[in-house]
């Protein structure tokens, strides 16, 4: 798949200064929201990923640090890296708030982990490639630092099928977000399967799930949020 574009040309160093102005601006308001902190999309994601005793996690993209801290009671240990130190600072206050112990905070690219590769037997990232120039490269490195016989999970907000309804919505989200990029549809998220599999890795179905599409090691959870229901 090739790298998106939105409705300017971005360069990646433009869109990085870019979303780290806006999450930095946004980093409070951003980790008290509802839709991130329910518990039910949380246990969704601990769900589909499995961690057990000896897994080690990677949560990229990690923001405020609720999804490293609803995987960290069930795992060895686990990682959260993200490009905004303010929204690290606020997963460092998190963690601390709810005694969890076993999590590293790194500062970093999804484009270029700073793992190597077999790192980690599960990577999960969530609500991140609807912000990303090239969600595909980043699949790739997300990839490279899993384990072979591990778990990758992808979640993130999908568009309508539609063509046209789907511009109009990744349009107005740019407009409420300047570092909204494009979200793919249901579809458009299957098809980095496509990318992952010309790899030679693994591909298995997670079976029928509400909202699900499989990838690989692991499925993706895609999840469309009510303002791009037509």
């Amino acid at each position: 798949m090739a790298p998106i574009d939105g409705e300017e040309n971005l360069g990646v160093a433009t869109h990085r200064n870019i979303i780290l102005e806006q999450f930095s601006r946004q980093a409070l308001p951003f980790s008290t929201a509802a839709m991130i902190n329910d518990k039910g999309a949380l246990k969704m994601i601990v769900d589909a990923a499995q961690p057990g005793p000896k897994d080690t996690v990677l949560d990229v993209a990690c923001g405020p640090g609720l999804v490293v801290c609803a995987l960290a009671p069930f795992a060895k240990r686990i990682s959260g890296i993200d490009m905004t130190p303010a929204m690290l600072d606020r997963a460092r206050q998190l963690a601390t708030k709810q005694g969890v112990r076993n999590v590293d905070w790194h500062q970093g690219d999804v484009y270029l982990l700073p793992y190597a590769a077999d790192t980690f037997t599960i990577v999960v990232t969530r609500y991140s490639f609807h912000h990303l120039l090239d969600p595909a490269a980043a699949l790739r490195e997300m990839a490279r630092v899993c384990a072979a016989k591990g778990r990758i999970v992808v979640v993130d907000a999908y568009a309508p099928e539609d063509p046209d309804q789907a511009a109009e919505f990744n349009r107005i989200e740019r407009l409420r977000d300047p570092s909204h990029v494009c979200s793919l549809s249901l579809s458009g998220l299957k098809e980095l399967r496509l990318d992952y599999l010309s790899q030679g890795l693994p591909f298995t179905s997670c079976g029928p799930r509400c909202g699900t599409c499989s990838l690989g090691r692991s499925p993706i959870l895609a999840t469309r949020s009510k303002s791009s229901r037509r």
